[in-house]
This record gives structure tokens, C-alpha cells and sequence, in this order.
């Protein structure tokens, strides 16, 4: 049964540009002429293929791309199809077409026999088509307008920011421009346990710094002390907060929140009940260590994800009296992310004991096929191995050593499915449920494909900031459901609107 072109539009707006495009062929719809909503898609489909090549095959693919939105146009005015099929022409070295076409545009929306949009939208689009005819300063005011009739809109401005980017680097033009309208940055918050609530100079700095950076997104955890302080100024300033816990709630409040004195329950509780989301990383007893560096490395991914979804930036706020550096901190330096660091006195002489450590965070690789020989496995070498029915598992320290061997896999021959988790797993010889949960993750996966959990491909945003991932949904495994990812070896483009 052949996929509507609703549900190939959902997986390109979620990121799954490669199942978007092999959808869009299996299902017959790139064969359809007459059709302006489906040559409107492919045109969009094929400009995000575009977006992941360069020099001649981009503009090849931009120049299709164009041709389908200009044949969608021609069948039925809509100001969608026709600034796309402008833009594109530009991008594809024909300017000449793409003045005529961004002329149209204008007169479309001048005359209002179009398609309804949103006031976003066209005046959105006016400036778009204002850029492509040089006039910077009327598609700048444009722009302004545009942003003012939906302040929130942050995905439809960074599709925006994206076309208007590309256009300007094609002008050979000053970009800098497009700053202010930028969504707000993303920022990861975390910080040390026994902070003084209300330790007024570093409620102060920490103000001062959302002051300044203005974040509109945020994701940390809500130990008592730096976290909970760090969340509740967030709150104040309206910013969306996402949770990220190691363990379930009353475990994690056992450990990390109600031992530091009865005032810390009531903020922890009120910040749970108003944070947008809330994600508890695996079923520990307690917050061991492994778990805590886990839930904190996802959540550096959650905000760089976000980061990129929206066009924006994304930076890390950590509190603490500087005996914490290292970990994952020296990971989102090493990707090439901001981190900005204040140092306060710790009111509690020294944190409470943590749990003794039980398990390893690694990074499972699962093979359902062919094992390879050991000399095929590309350096680092797995810390061991394990059979498991049809299958086998690898254990990396690092999930970018783990998926750099996965692709690997993946390119060569032999029908393979591979999958990735990072996860919490029992030392030496691994967990048998987590063990299970690799390979019926990769139960799901195409052959020569690599299927990452969902905490995997964020980590992965932190270890290996180069590869792609493209979000796929749930699959159903014998623990519950699990969302999953597909993984690539290059960074790609955005969905776009």
C-alpha cells in the first residue's frame, strides 16, 4: 500500500530525509505530473538531497528541485511552490529565472489570488523574494515583519534563516544580518549538589549570564543545588525547560535531593510539574555515576539537537567550586561548543556518598548475520564480545568508536543489520536485557543499515559531531518500546518547511 504524501511530509519535518526520498520512489508519487501537492513534495525532498551534496550535483539537484515547485506553481498559483521554484533557480545558476519568478511571487501576493497562508508566511516569503531581486533593505524590513506576526514560530523562522542563508552565500553577501532574528540559543545547565539555595552571589552570576545569553531552551537535571537553582532562574525568564533524570523520580529525589535538607522537595517538585518535558533514562535504583554521565551527555545532545533543528546556537552553564572539571565538559569542548563555567562555594563540606558502582556506560554494537573476523574490525578494538542466538554484541567505551566500526559494517558486503545503544550494562561479560535490546534493535534495521537508540544518536551528537542521524520512530522490543534512529556517515541538511 502505497504512503500518503501527508506521512512522507511528517518524516521529512521530523529529520528522516533518507526514508522521506525512499518513501516518496516506492510509493509511485515521483511518477505523478499532474499532481501539484506531489510535485510540490518531491521538489522539497529533492532540495533537501541538494542540501547533502555540493559543486555540480548540488546544482543539478537544486535545478530539478526548481522544476517540480515551477510545475506545482503552473498547475495551481501558490506562493509555496513559486518562491521555492525562484530560490532554487538562483541557487542552480540561473538568476535571470529566478528574478522573473521572484517577480511573480510578488504579484501573486500583491493581488491575493493565492493559496491561504499564514501571515508569517507571505511575509515571509515577500522577503524572499525581495532578496532574490537585490532589494536587501525591503526584504530586511520584510523579514522584521515577518518575525513580528509570529514571534514563537522558531521552526518556520529557521527554515527561513536557511533559505535566506543559502541565498546570500550564492550573493556572495554579508549574512551577518540574519543574526538577530535567530531563534533563541539552547543550553545544557548542570552544576554541583550542596550549592546554598540561596546563595545570593551566585544566583546573581547565574542571572547575570541568562541575562546576557538569553536561552529559550534549556536541559539539565534537578539535583539540589546548582540545578535546581540554575532551573528556577530559567523559569523566571520563561525559557522551556527538558528534564533529563538518570533514574526514576523518587529514586533520583532519594539520593540527590531530599538527603540536602526538607526546603530542597518543594522547588524540585514544582520545577517537575512545569518543565515542558520530563525523561527518565533507565530503571536504576539510584543515580550511580555511569548513570548520571549518561543522562548528562544526552541531554548536551537533546540541546544540540535543538540547536540545529532551529537554525540557532547552543552553550553549557555548569556551577561548581572547580574540583568537577573534565568528563563530559571536556566532551562538549571538544565538539566545539561554548561553556561558560562559574565557580561558587559548596554550603555542604563535602557531597553525600554516592552509591557504589555496579554498571559500565559503553557503548553495544549488534550484528544480526555474519560475525566478522576479528582483524576486520576497525581500531579501537571492542572491549569484549558476546554470541546471543542468531546474533553478536560488541562493547565499546565510546559510542563514536562503536558507530565508526557499525558504518563500516554497514558500507561492506554480507546482509548484515546493525544497531547502536549506549547504555547502562553489567561489567566484563554485559546485561542480558540490554544485550537482548541491541539486537532487536537491529532486528528492525535494513541490511547494510545502522539502527542507534535514541540516547545513543544524541551521545553521538557530543562524541562524533559528524555523522548524521535521522529520527525513525519506536520499534516494539521484548522491554517496551524503543525510538530509534538512523545513523549516516556525513552531516546533512535540515528538513525544511
Amino acid at each position: 500500500m502505497a504512503t500518503s504524501l501527508a506521512d512522507i511530509l511528517a518524516q521529512a519535518r521530523s529529520g528522516a530525509l533518507e526514508t522521506a526520498w525512499a518513501t516518496f520512489l516506492s510509493s509511485g508519487h515521483a511518477e505523478r505530473r499532474d499532481d501539484p501537492d506531489a510535485l510540490t513534495l518531491k521538489g522539497r525532498l529533492l532540495k533537501d538531497r541538494a542540501r547533502r551534496q555540493s559543486g555540480a550535483a548540488r546544482a543539478r539537484l537544486y535545478a530539478a528541485a526548481g522544476e517540480a515547485y515551477a510545475a506545482a506553481a503552473a498547475l495551481h498559483p501558490a506562493t509555496y511552490p513559486l518562491i521555492n521554484a525562484a530560490s532554487l533557480a538562483f541557487l542552480a545558476g540561473d538568476p535571470d529565472k529566478a528574478r522573473a519568478l521572484a517577480g511573480d511571487v510578488l504579484a501573486l501576493i500583491a493581488g491575493g489570488a493565492h493559496e491561504p497562508e499564514t501571515a508569517y508566511w507571505l511575509a515571509a516569503t515577500r522577503a524572499e523574494a525581495l532578496l532574490l531581486l537585490g532589494r536587501r533593505r525591503e526584504a530586511e524590513d520584510a523579514l522584521a515583519e515577518a518575525v513580528v506576526k509570529a514571534p514563537d514560530a522558531w521552526e518556520d523562522h529557521a527554515a527561513t534563516l536557511r533559505q535566506f542563508a543559502a541565498i546570500l552565500e550564492a550573493q556572495a553577501a554579508d549574512a551577518a544580518w540574519l543574526a538577530p532574528y535567530r531563534p533563541p540559543p539552547s543550553l545544557h545547565f548542570s552544576g554541583m549538589m550542596g550549592l546554598d539555595g540561596e546563595d545570593r552571589a551566585a544566583r546573581e552570576a547565574i542571572a547575570e549570564v541568562l541575562a546576557t545569553e538569553r536561552p529559550g531552551f534549556a536541559y539539565g537535571a534537578l539535583a539540589a543545588g546548582a540545578d535546581i537553582v540554575i532551573a528556577e532562574l530559567l523559569r523566571e525568564r520563561g525559557v522551556r525547560l527538558h528534564i533529563v533524570l538518570p533514574c526514576p523520580v523518587a529514586a533520583f529525589a532519594a539520593v540527590s535531593v531530599a538527603p540536602f535538607g526538607a526546603r530542597w522537595m518543594p522547588r524540585f517538585e514544582s520545577l517537575l510539574a512545569d518543565a515542558e518535558t520530563v525523561e527518565i533514562l533507565g530503571e536504576a535504583e539510584a543515580p550511580l555515576p555511569a548513570a548520571i554521565r549518561l543522562a548528562d551527555e544526552v541531554a548536551m545532545g537533546m540541546a544540540l539537537a535543538n540547536a540545529r533543528l532551529l537554525e540557532s546556537t547552543a552553550l553549557a552553564l555548569r556551577v561548581d567550586d572547580g574540583d568537577a572539571e573534565g568528563g563530559s565538559s571536556d566532551l562538549w569542548r571538544a565538539a566545539g561548543q561554548r561553556l561558560i563555567a562559574l565557580r561558587a562555594r559548596r554550603a555542604v563540606p563535602a557531597p553525600l556518598r554516592a552509591p557504589a558502582e555496579t554498571l559500565d556506560l559503553g557503548a553495544l554494537l549488534g550484528i544480526l548475520g555474519a560475525a566478522p573476523p576479528r582483524m576486520s574490525l576497525p581500531a579501537p578494538a571492542p572491549a569484549w564480545r558476546i554470541r546471543l542466538h542468531e546474533g553478536t554484541v560488541y562493547a565499546y567505551a565510546s559510542p563514536a568508536a562503536a558507530a565508526a566500526a557499525g558504518l563500516e559494517l554497514a558500507a561492506g558486503e554480507g546482509g548484515r543489520r546493525l544497531a547502536l545503544d549506549y547504555t547502562l550494562f553489567g561489567r566484563v561479560d554485559g546485561d542480558g536485557m540490554q544485550l537482548e535490546r541491541v539486537l532487536a534493535i537491529a532486528a528492525a534495521a535494513r541490511p547494510e543499515g545502522l539502527l542507534a537508540s535514541r540516547p545513543a544518536a544524541l551521545a553521538l551528537g557530543l562524541h562524533a559531531p559528524d555523522l548524521h542521524s535521522e529520527p525513525l520512530g519506536e520499534i516494539r522490543t521484548g522491554r517496551g518500546p524503543v525510538e530509534v534512529a538512523g545513523l549516516y556517515p556525513a552531516a546533512t541538511g535540515q528538513a525544511d518547511r
